[in-house]
């Protein structure tokens, strides 16, 4: 106790403290607890708040992080709490920790220098209920999601190594899956069909392009967002459909041009949520050798139509219609 009040510079005298404690025989009185005090308190002063009861909890609130969110559907869920006054931290401090993360995560997480410089935590914050003070800051929050990461998913990094597939391609394809995918026996086959796009010795077909629908309406739902007040995020409808038949017609700002998937081949430059556990197991063990490069689901089914070629897809779409 002595030395937790000494690194928080609330005691520099440790002869007084010692001799007040033994005296008056407080160390039979101290109980585990939060205790706040003050760098001006003197050791009496420090000695008699430790003989007192501890403060009364700091109430909790179970925060839902539904598995699947974008960054910014994460600071407009905070935003919603913070207006109705059910939690304390700054949604917009949590944003700015979230898209630029500084050294005090990178250095404490091993997974985390996997994320090429300047890009966010976008794919590493977990979804989950988590149960937490109402005073919890934005810094501890992230703490918190990047522990539940890696205890789910901190095992992918080696296996991806192990299997020699790029890491953060891997999350990134997840992150894919995890928008398409409506049930988990369709996972591995929605991986499987990104991975082939990918593989120019199987896709013959669409010049690498990976035609991803998420992927061009996180564009414009940046773009869009970026106009928008934090204040009204939570009245925005993330990943709505663009109301277009040809998603390569839509044109997206330049920072995001990588994630207009249907007219630049290759991946988007980073994941575009944080994907589940499940999603990140498909992308590690992909079902390839079908060697299928389409997928459609008709309007209303949960399980999709697998193709190899755009004929056999076409099909598909003209049987759900």
């Amino acid at each position: 106790i002595q030395e937790n009040l000494v690194d928080q510079g609330l005691l520099t005298d440790t002869l007084a403290f010692k001799y007040l404690v033994v005296s008056y025989r407080v160390d039979q009185l101290i109980v585990a607890g939060v205790y706040t005090m003050t760098p001006q308190m003197s050791p009496t002063d420090v000695v008699g708040r430790l003989a007192g009861s501890p403060d009364p909890p700091t109430p909790e609130i179970a925060l839902d992080m539904r598995q699947g969110r974008r960054i910014e559907q994460i600071v407009a869920y905070l935003q919603q709490l913070s207006e109705a006054g059910e939690i304390e931290l700054d949604p917009k401090e949590f944003r700015e920790l979230a898209t630029n993360p500084g050294p005090e995560f990178r250095d404490q997480y091993n997974f985390l220098k996997k994320i090429p410089d300047g890009n966010s935590l976008e794919g590493f914050l977990a979804g989950g209920t988590y149960g937490v003070p109402i005073d919890i800051t934005s810094e501890e929050l992230i703490y918190l999601m990047l522990d539940q990461w890696e205890e789910e998913s901190g095992g992918s990094v080696p296996q991806a190594r192990k299997k020699d597939i790029d890491f953060y391609d891997m999350l990134t394809i997840a992150s894919l899956v995890e928008k398409e995918a409506k049930k988990d026996s369709d996972r591995a086959k929605i991986a499987g069909v990104y991975w082939n796009r990918l593989n120019p010795k199987v896709n013959k077909q669409t010049g690498l392009l990976m035609q991803a629908d998420p992927t061009v309406i996180y564009a414009t739902d940046s773009a869009a967002l970026a106009d928008l007040s934090i204040k009204k995020w939570d009245e925005y409808v993330f990943f709505d459909l663009l109301g277009v038949a040809d998603y390569t017609t839509v044109d997206v700002p330049r920072q995001y041009a990588s994630f207009q998937t249907y007219q630049n081949p290759g991946l988007p430059d980073w994941p575009i949520v944080s994907p589940s556990a499940k999603s990140i197991e498909a992308a590690l063990n992909p079902t390839t050798k079908s060697k299928n490069l389409y997928f459609y689901a008709c309007p209303g089914a949960d399980t999709h139509k697998f193709a190899k070629t755009f004929e056999q897809h076409e099909k598909h779409i003209r049987r759900c219609q």
